[in-house]
């Protein structure tokens, strides 16, 4: 059956509803009737093609044959599925947390991680109301963008440099920390000069990097700026003239322990600055646009990002903690997480961190 008029009209792929962008908890009476309606999409197959017609004709997408554009169909349809299931319940206050369709929703989640959805435009941006007036108004936070020691936010692109970008993110915080100021520092020299095969650094086009010997080499090297030695997405041999222009240096870094701790992860965030952490990104947590992040999030650590704070919301009564990531200002809460803390290890956060001195 087609949904009738006016819930099929707040349908729309770059609606509030699809895009996350309402605030949470702004919905009124007659949930279930609206809920049983709108749960009627998945098995009418005329509003799912138009959906997805509209989402191609938003992202100018095109597809090589008839089976691809079956298999991204299914992708779409499915993330759909779970964007309008989360964000009904988040319109009525039951879900801490929304979600968003975006350019990725048709690619597999391994895809996703290398063509972030930062890389397509947000469609549309994320209004500041989408939780509170303020998004931290009900929160008490420990949050080193406050102290100025966090660098705007960047977009890692289509190549899988997740480790690179995190590990100089964490160096910047820690450079700010030592007053030196905010300085964008250099993943492509990572990504250009830190290769060790052996160890697990390989290029961010052939399966990207690993923490021991990323800040072995920190620890060696330095790092230059981004300016010096500007990210480009791809691999390319090191440019050693750029990587002696050194900028920053670290004494030593070290990995958080006991591993899987968040109380060990909250000090050791409190006590030596912004920490860079692998975790597991879920497709759900791939589609997060706003909100205390507390979906499913259970595998293998695949992205790299840095945890740069901790809070707590009042009007919901969950710790959470702060998150920069590197998919551009689009994703997300205008580039970073919010994810819940002290709630069994979400995405392995504490499972594997490291600070430096």
């Amino acid at each position: 059956m087609a949904l009738a008029s006016p819930i099929y009209d707040r349908l729309s792929i770059n609606g509030p509803l699809l895009q996350g962008t309402f605030k949470i908890g702004s919905g009124d009476n007659g949930l279930n009737s609206v809920m049983d309606q709108y749960m009627n999409i998945g098995s009418d197959g005329q509003t799912m093609d138009k959906l997805f017609n509209e989402f191609k004709h938003l992202y100018n997408k095109s597809y090589q044959t008839i089976e691809h554009e079956q298999r991204s169909a299914k992708l779409f349809n499915k993330r759909l599925t779970f964007v309008l299931e989360n964000n009904l319940k988040a319109l009525y206050g039951q879900s801490s947390y929304t979600m968003t369709i975006h350019g990725g929703s048709d690619l597999p989640l391994e895809e996703i991680l290398v063509q972030p959805p930062g890389r397509w435009p947000s469609v549309p941006k994320l209004i500041e109301s989408t939780n509170n007036d303020s998004t931290y108004i009900n929160s008490w936070i420990f949050d080193y963008r406050s102290a100025h020691q966090v660098t705007p936010i960047v977009n890692q692109g289509g190549c899988g440099a997740c480790v690179y970008f995190a590990a100089a993110a964490c160096i910047e915080s820690f450079w700010a920390r030592k007053g030196h100021g905010l300085i964008h520092l250099s993943p492509q020299q990572l990504n250009d000069c830190a290769r060790d095969e052996a160890h697990g650094n390989h290029g961010c086009q052939h399966g990207g990097g690993t923490f021991i010997p990323t800040f072995n080499y920190i620890r060696s090297h330095g790092l230059t700026s981004m300016q010096n030695y500007p990210y480009v997405a791809r691999d390319e041999n090191c440019r050693r003239d750029k990587e002696s222009q050194t900028v920053a240096r670290i004494g030593n870094w070290h990995p958080m322990t006991p591993h899987g701790d968040e109380m060990a992860l909250e000090r050791s965030v409190h006590d030596h600055g912004p920490n860079a952490v692998a975790i597991h990104v879920s497709d759900q947590l791939a589609h997060y646009r706003a909100g205390i992040f507390d979906g499913e999030c259970h595998g293998g650590r695949n992205h790299a990002v840095l945890v740069i704070g901790y809070g707590w919301d009042d009007g919901q009564h969950i710790d959470y903690w702060i998150i920069k990531n590197q998919w551009g200002d689009g994703w997300g809460e205008h580039g970073f997480l919010r994810l819940r803390r002290k709630h069994g290890n979400m995405c392995d956060v504490a499972g594997d961190a490291v600070w430096v001195e």
